[in-house]
């Protein structure tokens, strides 16, 4: 049946388990097991949620009627969990289709033309070409965001990552996520090094070398590190006030003794 944009199958079910609260003991009961599909979704194809009727609990028995009646109360009672789920299940379509779209382009296109299409023709981003593989295009991204951009994610990877609050990173490795080349291209590699030194609040310092870039966190920004420090601190300042005690102990007990004497 359909019923608020969801397509609802049924199918009876005669093993559905529930528990007998007035006899305390769990009992096998009649009645029917659903799925939740996107009305639209005419292969069933994409299940959004299952659910089971059971005679003598959702419903009062098994017939047509209640079965109606039961989805019905079911899909009210979990409209908004429905809705967020077929939404997903769209989103996820959409990308896929789109994917396919840019697959197709592809193969048919190249450089120039290429990013002419997904940038003006069809409005995505340099990120978003880039995040769906097409780093080759990268020369012909706007280069001052492009470095602003690999330059956040090196601070973003380093402070989410560092143990010590240092983080190196070889240009392969920016490379292959990015497809540009910081060890020829040094005017990009200068640009990155402006957006890393804009970045005060978080890199201390910083160092653009031959073959990979190293920085150093302030450790306000690296949660890992941050946390240890403190426990540090903490065991560090617990040692130095059981040594203070000791020391206290001692004093009294040459106090006593010079008083016995």
């Amino acid at each position: 049946m359909k019923y608020r944009g969801f397509e609802i199958t049924a199918c009876p079910d005669n093993g559905i388990e529930r528990y007998n609260r007035a006899e305390s003991r769990d009992e096998l009961c009649n009645g029917f097991f659903c799925g939740v599909y996107p009305a639209s979704d005419e292969q069933y194809a994409n299940q959004l949620d299952t659910f089971c009727l059971a005679e003598g609990y959702e419903i009062s028995d098994t017939t047509d009627a209640s079965l109606v009646d039961g989805v019905i109360k079911y899909v009210d009672e979990h409209y908004y969990e429905l809705s967020e789920s077929k939404n997903e299940v769209k989103q996820k379509r959409t990308e896929e289709l789109l994917g396919i779209l840019v697959c197709w382009l592809g193969e048919t296109e190249s450089g120039a033309e290429l990013y002419d299409t997904l940038f003006n023709t069809i409005g995505m981003a340099d990120e978003e070409i880039r995040e769906i593989g097409f780093t080759s295009l990268a020369p012909f991204f706007d280069r001052e965001r492009y470095a602003q951009t690999i330059a956040d994610r090196l601070i973003e990877s380093g402070t989410e990552n560092t143990r010590s609050g240092s983080w190196v990173v070889h240009y392969e490795n920016i490379s292959e996520r990015f497809g540009v080349n910081l060890k020829t291209d040094e005017e990009l590699r200068d640009m990155v090094g402006r957006y890393l030194y804009d970045r005060s609040d978080a890199v201390a310092d910083f160092n653009l070398e031959s073959d990979k870039v190293t920085l150093d966190f302030f450790y306000s920004h690296c949660p890992y590190v941050y946390k240890r420090s403190m426990q540090e601190e903490a065991e560090q300042g617990e040692k130095e006030l059981l040594a203070a005690e000791d020391v206290d102990a001692c004093h009294n007990m040459d106090e006593q003794q010079t008083m016995i004497l």
